[in-house]
């Protein structure tokens, strides 16, 4: 558990990575570059785009954020834990049609009993938006 603790976290748009001075990982902003560009690649990351594509869209960015976080989970010593949250929308923007959407979450239990029921939320969007908010292709 002491080289999770002794690691820090930087966010970096929506990229996340834990660096340790004592890991073979590379610097947090190599990193936070590298997700970044995980994330480019998936095209457009529109949340009415493919959930399923494992190498354009939504689906693509989910993919490559869950991959990171369960890296990082395993320095963590059981500490850090990865959710995905499926759900259904519906709204003008679906066209009144649900549709399905998912929230990647990764919580860390704390350490210090004085904070231990003491929730700290950290959010962005990892999903993109096009110029014209109904085109999912782009």
């Amino acid at each position: 558990m002491a080289p999770f603790r002794e690691s820090f976290l930087v966010i970096a748009g929506l990229a996340l990575t834990v660096h340790d001075a004592r890991a073979a990982s590379p610097p947090p902003a190599e990193a936070a570059r590298a997700m970044v560009e995980e994330l480019v690649a998936c095209g457009t990351r529109h949340s009415l785009s493919s959930w399923t594509d494992p190498k354009r869209g939504i689906g693509c960015g989910r993919d490559a954020i869950v991959k990171r976080l369960e890296a990082i989970a395993k320095t963590s010593g059981g500490a850090l834990h990865v959710v995905v949250d499926r759900y259904e929308a519906t709204a003008p923007r679906t066209r009144d049609v649900p549709g399905p959407m998912e929230n990647v979450s990764a919580v860390l239990e704390g350490t210090d009993p004085v904070l231990r029921k003491t929730a700290f939320a950290v959010s962005g969007h990892y999903d993109s938006m096009p110029s014209e908010i109904m085109e999912a292709a782009r």
